[in-house]
């Protein structure tokens, strides 16, 4: 009876996938087999001198920056994020770690005696949305690469509207302001990964450093899902 009703269900409401919204087969899961293959990675784990890294010249003191895919407007990566962050797909940041666990495995970007800090959202947002959209794909990292996941050090002290709203000039504003503070009086990790889901403008992820200077003796890495030129 289960398998009928799974049957009619699936008739009339079909598996899509997440990146062009095709009727995925029946060996497919979470994206079809174009959108992996389409997928536009950037190869920035290879390269220490790549465009995620640039962003933050002169602006902090970063060891290392990378992103894993470049965002476009109406692309498979733009609709890969929107599910995860506002639709709860939280497998498809299991699936993205996954797909490039080798890669950050043989660029060795992930460096030992580190630990992992995802981009914290304010307690309210977190309480609205129900999930922090990277929070499965820190997880899965974290268990891919054996590296221990910090969700407490880190926290968002002011509520704000999202970041993609904004025009570059409250962007900047905004990197003068307190939005983040760390929690923790010690932090026993040489290296600190910060984690976010896209890298624009770089504006929240410079104000996590700013948050992070009082571990001034720790060496922090950049690791974001996606890159963007806007």
């Amino acid at each position: 009876m289960k398998q009928v009703l799974e049957s009619i269900l699936e008739l009339f409401f079909p598996t899509v996938c997440n990146g062009c919204e095709a009727v995925l087969e029946d060996n497919e899961t979470l994206l079809c087999s174009y959108c992996r293959y389409e997928l536009p990675a950037t190869h920035f784990l290879y390269t220490h001198e790549n465009e995620s890294f640039k962003k933050f010249y002169g602006l902090a003191p970063i060891t290392k920056a990378a992103s894993l895919l470049f965002y476009q407007k109406n692309g498979i990566v733009q609709n890969i994020l929107h599910q995860l962050k506002y639709r709860n797909q939280q497998n498809l940041g299991v699936l993205i770690a996954h797909m490039f666990e080798e890669d950050i495995r043989l660029s060795r970007f992930i460096p030992q005696d580190c630990c992992i800090i995802p981009v914290p959202l304010h307690p309210k947002k977190l309480k609205q949305r129900g999930y922090n959209q990277i929070q499965t794909f820190c997880e899965t990292l974290s268990a891919n690469h054996h590296t221990p996941l910090e969700t407490t050090i880190l926290k968002r002290s002011i509520y704000k509207n999202t970041q993609s709203k904004k025009n570059l000039l409250d962007r900047n504003f905004d990197q003068n302001s307190n939005v983040f503070f760390a929690d923790a009086e010690e932090l026993n990790y040489k290296n600190i990964v910060l984690v976010d889901d896209i890298l624009t403008t770089g504006s929240t992820l410079l104000q996590c450093i700013k948050a992070l200077e009082k571990y001034r003796d720790k060496n922090i890495y950049v690791l974001t899902i996606a890159f963007t030129h806007s």
